[in-house]
């Protein structure tokens, strides 16, 4: 057995050291990045909610304006004008709806995927959402 080896196993001890306090490190950042974006996608999907909430109120508000303008049309009191400037109005909360819809279904699969709780199952449920609102 050599008495000396020329620092070739403190060398090695020290490089394996380092190596763990390395690993250590990037583990304990992997999960501060895991923990931010479970707080991102958490945030999006409430925030999503709020909108189509909001969304929806302004589209039955949309119908009501469109309906009230259609009305007077008929009745001379309105113009061509007040109906087509309504019927814009009521796409664009249709437009807005999707959008919000739309973020919220991205939030809640990035949410799921980055908790690793996705499942087949949860994007037959999103398949299934799509569906339905093609069908509307």
């Amino acid at each position: 057995m050599p008495l000396y080896t020329g620092g070739y196993v403190s060398a090695a001890i020290r490089q394996a050291s380092t190596g763990r306090i390395k690993a250590e490190e990037e583990l304990t950042w992997y999960q501060r990045q895991v923990i931010a974006d479970i707080r991102k996608y958490f945030n999006g999907t409430l925030n999503a909610l709020s909108e189509i909430q909001a969304y929806e109120q302004a589209l039955n508000s949309r119908r009501t304006s469109l309906a009230s303008a259609e009305k007077a049309l008929k009745n001379g009191l309105g113009s061509i004008v007040d109906v087509l400037d309504a019927q814009e109005q009521l796409l664009v909360s249709h437009l807005d709806l999707s959008r919000a819809r739309y973020h919220y279904i991205i939030n809640l699969l990035m949410l799921k995927d980055t908790a690793g709780t996705l499942t087949a199952f949860d994007l037959a449920e999103v398949n299934e959402w799509l569906v339905t609102e093609a069908k509307s």
